[in-house]
């Protein structure tokens, strides 16, 4: 009996997964031939920066509890703002939130849009 105990005890912890709660990350790629000085998500409340981003290069993830679907950033170039993507009009609040998971904000040149910056978000 002294040896069936610790094998049951054993298996019932083997069992018993943690359910870890789904994150949401998001790390941002330069998909651009400039350097980019700083990069912010422009709906995170937190601001979070991103850091400098060199050409074709990819930051680490950064988690977040929540992310409207629209991918727009601040980037910062040579201390100028620029926004990459589209900006939405605040009565269109609010967005859909991305699903939980692992994302990519790729930001790209796009000469259709104003600051010449795009971007869109990919689920990896």
């Amino acid at each position: 009996m002294k040896k069936i105990l610790p094998a049951i005890l054993i298996l019932v912890l083997i069992s018993c997964k943690k359910s870890e709660s789904p994150i949401l990350k998001v790390r941002v790629q330069n998909n651009t031939n400039i350097i980019l000085d700083s990069v912010h998500l422009t709906y995170d409340v937190t601001y979070y920066n991103f850091g400098t981003i060199s050409v074709n290069a990819t930051t680490p993830y950064h988690s977040y509890q929540t992310l409207p679907t629209a991918p727009t950033a601040d980037v910062f170039i040579n201390q100028q703002r620029v926004v990459a993507g589209r900006l939405f009009a605040p009565n269109s609040y609010p967005y859909p939130a991305l699903d939980k998971g692992n994302y990519i904000l790729k930001i790209f040149t796009d000469t259709t849009l104003p600051s010449g910056l795009n971007a869109t978000f990919i689920k990896e």
